[in-house]
């Protein structure tokens, strides 16, 4: 509840954020940044400006220390928009034994979570994982195999359902899993 909060607020802040716009620009920025940017960190700051550019959006860097109130490992993250829409993309590193997971999600206040199924299930070579609801959110993830990544990568789609509409959020998160 305190993330879906915290995302609600930082989503608030970026200008013109009433709603996600159309359908399928999420499931575009998803495809283009985090798989595009190769979960690669030094890349992304980049592939976002660019993508931002392409989508006729602007940019904003997000302050690491508000973005960790949402997501304690993110190491960075920006605030993209354009009239009513609004995405917050962060990259994250977390600890996993043994090794490091790295993450790209992208956040947003839509919840075609049908559409983002069909795209991920059409577009990519992917095995569904979890499909399930757990309170007011519901839960979907994904292994990808995808041409030029050695290993696997996997992809995740959390979409709240609150009955505040303040509280309705979608996050996409890409990551990697270490080898054991």
């Amino acid at each position: 509840m305190l993330k879906a909060m915290l995302i609600a607020v930082a989503l608030a802040f970026l200008p013109s954020a009433a709603c996600a716009g159309e359908g399928g620009k999420l499931e575009a920025l998803v495809e283009d940044i985090c798989i595009g940017g190769r979960l690669d960190e030094s890349l992304l700051g980049t592939m976002v400006k660019q993508v931002a550019q392409f989508y006729e959006m602007k940019v904003k860097e997000l302050a690491l220390d508000d973005l960790r109130l949402a997501m304690p490992e993110a190491t960075s993250g920006w605030g993209i928009y354009a009239g009513d829409e609004a995405f917050i993309i962060s990259f994250a590193r977390k600890p996993a034994n043994p090794g490091t997971s790295q993450s790209c999600t992208i956040t947003t206040k839509t919840s075609d979570t049908a559409g983002i199924k069909a795209f991920v299930e059409q577009k990519f070579r992917s095995r569904k994982m979890v499909d399930e609801t757990q309170g007011s959110s519901s839960i979907i993830a994904y292994e990808l195999a995808l041409l030029g990544f050695s290993k696997p990568l996997y992809l995740s789609v959390q979409t709240s359902k609150s009955t505040d509409p303040r509280l309705q959020f979608t996050s996409v998160s890409v990551y990697d899993v270490p080898n054991p």
